[in-house]
């Protein structure tokens, strides 16, 4: 048995069912595999397993909805009462999502390997029962499905067709349906009317009700995979240059029986993701007061090319980009500095003088106070990092 056998058998072990192919590829495809050969070689099998089970579970705390922003990868928390947590909600969530799920799978998923008995169920007889799918012809089944509805038609213009047809205030006659496909969420528009906008309604209900994604709840209906719990997840809402980028905003969506020091963990892992690379101190008081004072007064904007200007020409960042510049608007540094030097004259809020006699000296950090902190240089969630200017 070679490693790889090896890992997907611990793999299996660990999460008390076989391995779905397609969850085996995306292990493989995102080189979680060749991670796991390197830790069970420095520490053990059941190690390597944890570690491919983490990975497999982190696709859905992952697939935020794009209106959400966009999805922040965290590490669980180490702590094995959180994880019995989350496994033992998850396994009670499942069954009871099982009855949940009866009717529907009932209606469409229902056995036809016994032609006797679906003869005798459609007579009036018992119902003969119904099969769930293998992971792998989930996408298949949808895709049929939606084949079917179009009646020969190019599935995607009946779509189209469909939500021309929709009446303004009406009932919507198409609906979202998530799904897990080659081992990623994705979505696709399906008709509200047949088993793919019950599918879609169902899924929604489930993932509202038990705190799963619902593209693993629309899994769990057609192949009865168990989802995870989300205890916790992360989104960011990245916006760029002066305008905006002080309007970025993260999201925790945390269990509130995580403590206060795991949340504090999480929140610095979400931190971590998207600042500047190296790191920025936090602001000082003076600097959020020079801001402030300077401010309303600024315009910032992209130079001119061949404008004459005194100092040291500015740097793009990055390299290429359009190069701006900060200046007063109606008023000169001069002028700026005058008033700051007037209503901060004694010692300041923090203990010390905060007055400016070296005009650069104000202009400098009058810049960089402004610059700091409208743009802090946040990075989108897995990109390379945004140097720091």
């Amino acid at each position: 048995m070679n490693n790889e056998a090896r890992l997907r058998k611990a793999l299996a072990r660990h999460m008390r069912r076989p391995v779905p192919e397609e969850v085996w590829r995306y292990l493989i495809d995102d080189k979680y595999v060749e991670d796991a050969e390197i830790i069970s070689g420095r520490a053990s099998l059941r190690e390597a397993a944890e570690y491919l089970h983490k990975k497999a579970q982190a696709r859905q705390q992952t697939a935020v909805r794009r209106d959400d922003g966009e999805a922040i990868e965290l590490r669980a928390p180490r702590d094995a009462f959180t994880r019995a947590r989350i496994d033992t909600l998850s396994t009670i969530y499942a069954a009871w999502a099982s009855r949940d799920a009866q009717w529907f799978r009932e209606h469409h998923l229902i056995r036809t390997d016994d032609p006797a008995a679906l003869t005798a169920y459609v007579k009036g007889g018992p119902h003969p029962g119904y099969t769930l799918l293998d992971e792998d012809a989930v996408t298949a089944w949808v895709t049929e499905r939606l084949k079917a509805h179009a009646q020969g038609r190019d599935p995607d213009q009946y779509i189209v067709e469909l939500i021309r047809q929709g009446e303004p205030g009406g009932r919507d006659p198409v609906v979202h349906l998530d799904f897990v496909s080659d081992g990623q969420p994705v979505r696709q528009t399906v008709p509200r009317l047949g088993a793919l906008g019950e599918l879609a309604e169902l899924s929604q209900k489930l993932a509202e009700r038990y705190r799963w994604h619902p593209a693993w709840a629309s899994l769990f209906v057609l192949a009865g995979t168990q989802p995870m719990v989300l205890a916790y997840t992360a989104s960011a809402q990245i916006r760029h240059g002066v305008s905006g980028a002080a309007g970025t905003r993260v999201t925790l969506t945390v269990d509130p029986a995580l403590p206060p020091q795991q949340v504090a963990e999480l929140y610095g892992q979400i931190r971590a993701a998207i600042q500047p690379e190296p790191p920025r101190r936090a602001q000082s008081l003076r600097s959020y007061r020079l801001a402030e004072h300077v401010g309303p007064h600024l315009l910032h904007h992209p130079s001119v090319r061949g404008t004459k200007r005194r100092g040291r020409p500015r740097k793009a960042h990055p390299p290429g980009a359009l190069v701006y510049n900060v200046g007063p608007v109606d008023c000169t540094w001069q002028d700026l500095r005058r008033t700051w030097n007037a209503r901060y004259s004694e010692v300041d809020e923090d203990g010390k003088t905060w007055r400016y006699d070296s005009p650069s000296n104000f202009t400098r950090d009058a810049q960089q106070a402004f610059q700091r902190l409208l743009d802090p240089h946040w990075s989108r969630p897995g990109e390379q990092r945004r140097p720091r200017p």
